[in-house]
């Protein structure tokens, strides 16, 4: 039996490095896959589902071999019709954390048929920074860090860099050198750099930073706890 696919992305920041396009090229052609469709929460039709978290039915285009990537999102609205998450045999989520937890309980009780790739209950607890602290002894040297404070103490050690707990794709992560954070280029004391922050919104996972970093980096593959292969990302 051939599978039916919906995938749920959010167009708006989309580049053309975003992997996204490639994917669904190669899950069209793959032999067991029937039809790959996809819905944009930046879709305004889509506004009732993906924001008031009410209705059933969902806005999709069919993705076709020639789904690629254009600053106006038209692929994304080409061809829609309205369909249900009922009608795919497993849905695809590629939304750009962070996730609200509403919308990911709303989304696991309106899926009665479909298997979710990326489960909704574990999107939000992977991907948050924090979900490294539970693998220390193969990582670089690494903290939690909730203060200026805390970031100039881990920072005397070594080289640090800090990650948005949340973000992804490189945003807004920051180097610490010698007192001083390293941001596009600029350099700027580290009090100096936090003063307009308020204190409670401190909040990064701190990171020896690794100068071999420009060579690039391996991303490995989990299913299900067993890992599945692996990648050079340069």
């Amino acid at each position: 039996m051939k599978l039916k696919a919906l995938v749920l992305t959010d167009h708006a920041d989309h580049t053309a490095e975003n992997s996204l396009y490639g994917l669904l090229q190669a899950l069209l052609g793959h032999p067991q896959i029937e039809s790959v469709d996809v819905a944009t929460r930046h879709n305004p039709l889509n506004e009732r589902f993906f924001v008031d978290l009410y209705g059933e039915k969902i806005f999709v285009s069919a993705v076709h071999n020639d789904f690629h990537f254009d600053g106006n999102g038209s692929a994304f609205f080409q061809d829609m019709h309205p369909a249900t998450l009922d009608d795919y045999d497993f849905v695809l989520l590629r939304l750009p954390p962070p996730l609200n937890q509403p919308l990911l309980d709303f989304l696991k009780r309106k899926a009665k048929r479909p298997v979710f790739v990326n489960d909704p209950e574990g999107i939000n607890l992977v991907g948050n920074k924090r979900f490294l602290l539970n693998f220390k002894d193969i990582c670089p040297p690494m903290k939690l860090l909730r203060s200026v404070d805390e970031i100039q103490a881990f920072s005397e050690q070594f080289p640090v860099v800090l990650k948005p707990l949340n973000n992804y794709g490189g945003r807004g992560i920051l180097r610490v050198e010698d007192g001083n954070v390293l941001e596009d280029g600029q350099e700027t004391p580290l009090e100096e750099y936090f003063e307009n922050v308020k204190p409670d919104t401190v909040e990064f996972l701190g990171m020896q930073f690794l100068k071999n970093v420009v060579q690039g980096d391996k991303r490995i593959l989990v299913v299900d706890g067993k890992v599945m292969g692996a990648s050079l990302r340069l």
